[in-house]
């Protein structure tokens, strides 16, 4: 799965630049004043020329042998990779190894952005932090489910879980929804419409079974979170836990639903 440069500048106001003709001492201030470590370097027309960074600045004095309120920006600028906004995340790890900092530029090639190693860093870390609060909850809800099952049906509980298994996540739902829907018209068209309206669905079952064997079902350990959800709102679960969760039916069901 790609995960975007966009996602890191996602909230964030435009970023503080300097133009070459600056004067370093200025460049200085701001840093100073907004706990910078590097400015990026633009044109008059907002399209990065470099960087500017504490070492850089320390650099120049050394080069030049003159005090901060002679040098300017351009003096002290290096050169600072630039990105696209819709590039992979993971493509700019490696200049972060090296390089304080990248430019996020957009099609016109003006700046929109700069990542830094913090960035990056932080980015992952609430990733990982969402995937554990994730396991947590996937943990939770197994210890739910099994308890519910085993207390609301003491023999034949394993079974019982089996066959919920199967039912959430058996692939051919469309599938016997669409025969079912394929008999009812075949009926009609030969003039059977009485038959068609009383269609008996374990027929319609047991003809599909036909059709369509039944796929072993998934192991519980590697269900999905959704289909966990799913468990929770099946009878033998919800009517054990509902009392406590003290929300809705229908707003569980949408945790489990994709995002559109």
């Amino acid at each position: 799965m790609p995960y975007p440069i966009q996602y890191l500048l996602e909230g964030r106001s435009a970023p503080v630049t300097a133009r070459p003709t600056d004067r370093v001492v200025d460049a200085v201030a701001i840093m100073m004043e907004k706990e910078y470590g590097q400015l990026p370097v633009v044109d008059a027309n907002d399209c990065p020329l470099g960087m500017i960074t504490h070492e850089s600045i320390i650099q120049a004095v050394s080069n030049f042998m003159v005090g901060l309120d002679v040098l300017l920006v351009s003096h002290a600028m290096v050169k600072a990779d630039t990105f696209a906004a819709d590039n992979d995340l993971f493509d700019i790890l490696d200049r972060l190894e090296d390089n304080y900092a990248v430019l996020i530029i957009n099609q016109e090639k003006q700046i929109i952005g700069i990542v830094t190693t913090y960035d990056s860093t932080a980015y992952f870390r609430q990733r990982a932090e969402d995937l554990m609060l994730i396991e947590d909850i996937e943990s939770m809800l197994k210890d739910m489910i099994q308890a519910a099952f085993r207390q609301a049906v003491s023999e034949n509980s394993q079974i019982l879980l089996e066959q919920a298994i199967a039912r959430i996540t058996d692939s051919r739902k469309e599938l016997h929804n669409r025969y079912k829907q394929a008999l009812k018209q075949y009926l009609g068209k030969i003039d059977q419409p009485s038959l068609a309206a009383a269609i008996e669905e374990v027929a319609v079952n047991e003809t599909f079974e036909k059709l369509s064997p039944p796929t072993k079902p998934k192991p519980f350990e590697h269900l999905a979170l959704s289909e966990f959800i799913e468990l929770l709102l099946h009878d033998h679960v919800w009517g054990h836990y509902e009392p406590l969760i003290k929300l809705e039916r229908n707003a569980v069901e949408r945790f489990g639903q994709p995002l559109t």
